[in-house]
């Protein structure tokens, strides 16, 4: 099999400088001007000259490494980047091998390296391996890409098989190999060749059991061997509870997650500001309001971190369902040291969080400061206060002197949405007369006085209570005339609204000229009438014998629109044919659907070629480790025998 590393091939074939430049340029000699009418056969050998050039500095260099020993009299030759070739293993110390081997399977857990630096000891150095080798090619496989739990089996079978003890430091590492490729049915072996050995855990050990289990998404099993670490008096290190915790977070486990930073802080331990985020981000989102709540108190509150806009207001979307008055206003002093004014969004949260918890007070109050910002209110900033009013099922003098205290007590003008919720809630319980005397005293409360809104509320409610006996009629007719009169004495312009509910008025009190008159005034006024509306024109106004209701009913800004499918198509046999008459099918020319041309996304396109490469790196690597480690170069005992004959006779040959 061709040497995965193996540094001489790179002087096979041309390979260009920007290929395998491994030391400095300054390095290389020049390969020499070359004339400007060079043929190809000239480039290509210009080429492998400087691939061999190349080559040969890369062998001097790892030759240094080799024998230039470091600053405590060690070799250093494990700073070498990529696995060094088998002539460089050969020129190399068994010494030098060894402390190789320890780097290239624990610290950097490279698989074909440490299998490499093996093959050169056992076969061609004749060592027989040992449980510290063992240990080695079990510790290689913590390498995410190229190990397995299922080769920790089959070396820990092998070393049974060969009679080789396994101690305590080949276990733990088999433990820590578990811990990146958990196999729940290994570990509980390995577990117990410890306790058949009287071998006590390590701290580590204990933490890569953790560990393993958390990947399982044995959560259950993980907790109780962390309680069974604290009775031991072992600590649980920083990045294992992190991981805990991040995996919680992915299972939506808040409560376990509250219990468990609870304790971590009453013992002090620490815990990052990543975590601390990460876990308020979430627990928002899943709408948790105890987690949400014991992170805001303890880092938020503290200045410790700063949370972002959109977890500000996903805070405040549980405050507007628990009704927490204290932590809404603390997600707005946060808001307000920032340079963004508020949105209409926390306005609307904050007036909800203060309606759950019954303080309407304080939600009109907050509907008032919302009224005096740039901002224009929209309708439904509102629906939820009048909501509130409307189950608590009181008068409206009651809400008009609440009013009039919130004035007094912050010193807050009122504003006119707020005070035409009063007349709105007096339409809704057809109480006009009092929305007479409440509009009298309008200019006292509210210093702008009454505008379109708050007569619109009012008409409304007179033509909602509209009944059939004459005395009735008469008595909303002249509310509703007191009303429009009110709108001309105090110059307020009438909008669309204003017009479509006094023609709505008109006809229910069968007045079919005047709304007639008033719906031609709000055509010159450049109104348009709402759909619905005018659909409720038609239906009042239908059957009627009445030239003006006719007129309305007929009228194009308010009769019934055509039909959009006049024509029915059939592409199959291309034929057409009229739904509003019994004519035959015309046949036409079959209508031919061009779809747009696909657009290759290529921002897509080169994702997917990035992972593809990506997976058949990582195939081709598993495929060679797999070659490397079946291989029985020296796990067969009589191999190794034979091996070491032929070597000995090979050197007698040599000698004599």
């Amino acid at each position: 099999m061709e040497d995965f590393f193996s540094g001489a091939n790179s002087a096979r074939g041309p390979v260009h400088a920007s290929q395998g430049q491994l030391i400095d340029d300054n390095a290389i000699e020049s390969v020499g001007d070359m004339e400007t009418n060079t043929s190809l056969n000239q480039a290509e050998t210009d080429d492998k000259r400087r691939a061999e050039r190349l080559a040969k500095n890369r062998r001097l260099r790892q030759r240094q490494l080799a024998t230039d020993p470091g600053p405590n009299g060690t070799h250093h030759i494990w700073k070498i980047k990529t696995a060094p070739s088998d002539s460089f293993l050969r020129r190399a110390t068994t010494s030098s091998l060894e402390n190789m081997m320890e780097h290239t399977a624990g610290e950097r857990a490279d698989l074909l390296g440490t299998l490499r630096i093996l093959r050169e000891l056992v076969e061609h150095r004749g060592l027989r391996p040992n449980s510290t080798h063992y240990k080695a090619l079990i510790l290689a496989n913590t390498d995410a890409a190229g190990g397995s739990a299922k080769q920790v089996r089959l070396l820990l079978d092998e070393m049974v098989a060969n009679n080789i003890p396994a101690d305590s430091p080949t276990l733990h590492a088999a433990l820590r190999v578990l811990a990146v490729h958990p196999d729940y049915l290994l570990r509980q072996h390995v577990l117990r060749m410890l306790r058949d050995r009287w071998l006590s855990l390590s701290p580590m050990g204990w933490h890569h059991i953790v560990v393993g289990l958390i990947r399982e998404n044995q959560f259950e099993m993980a907790l109780h061997t962390i309680s069974l670490m604290e009775a031991k008096h072992i600590q649980l290190r920083e990045w294992v509870f992190d991981l805990l915790i991040y995996s919680l977070c992915n299972v939506e486990e808040y409560d376990t997650i509250l219990n468990l930073i609870k304790s971590r802080m009453e013992f002090g331990g620490d815990i990052s500001p990543t975590l601390w985020f990460h876990l308020l981000d979430r627990a928002s989102y899943a709408m948790h309001e105890p987690c949400v709540q014991y992170c805001w108190k303890e880092r938020v509150q503290s200045g410790l971190i700063n949370p972002s806009v959109g977890v500000c207001d996903q805070v405040l979307r549980i405050t507007a369902r628990s009704g927490n008055t204290d932590l809404a206003n603390s997600v707005f002093k946060i808001l307000k040291a920032r340079s963004s004014p508020h949105s209409i969004d926390n306005y609307e949260a904050l007036i909800d969080t203060y309606l759950a918890a019954n303080d309407l007070e304080n939600a009109i109050a907050v509907l008032c400061r919302l009224a005096r910002t740039t901002y224009i209110v929209p309708e439904s900033s509102t629906r939820s206060i009048m909501s509130y009013m409307i189950s608590s099922n009181k008068l409206p003098e009651e809400y008009w002197d609440l009013l009039k205290s919130i004035s007094k007590k912050s010193q807050l003008d009122i504003a006119p949405v707020a005070a035409n919720l009063i007349f709105e809630y007096c339409a809704y319980r057809h109480q006009m007369l009092t929305a007479t005397e409440l509009l009298k005293d309008y200019h006292n409360l509210v210093p702008e006085g009454p505008d379109c809104e708050t007569l619109n509320h009012c008409i409304t409610g007179c033509s909602a209570v509209m009944e059939t006996t004459d005395e009735q009629l008469l008595k909303q007719a002249k509310l509703a005339g007191w009303f429009l009169q009110e709108m001309i004495d105090l110059k307020i312009m009438p909008n669309q609204r204003t017009y479509e509910e006094i023609i709505l008025w008109c006809i229910s009190g069968m007045k079919y000229q005047e709304a007639y008159n008033y719906f031609m005034e709000m055509l010159d006024n450049k109104f348009d009438i709402a759909p619905e509306v005018a659909k409720k024109i038609r239906t009042m106004c239908y059957e009627i014998d009445d030239p003006w209701a006719k007129k309305l009913q007929t009228h194009t800004r308010l009769r019934k629109p055509f039909g959009k499918e006049i024509a029915w198509f059939d592409y199959r046999y291309g034929k057409q044919r009229d739904v509003r008459s019994n004519q035959a099918p015309v046949p036409i020319t079959p209508v031919v659907y061009n779809p747009p041309p696909n657009y290759e996304n290529k921002i897509k396109s080169e994702r997917l070629r990035l992972r593809k490469e990506k997976e058949e790196r990582e195939q081709a690597f598993r495929k060679e480790v797999e070659a490397e480690f079946y291989e029985p170069y020296w796990y067969d005992e009589k191999a190794h025998e034979r091996r070491r004959l032929r070597k000995e006779k090979t050197e007698a040959g040599e000698s004599s």
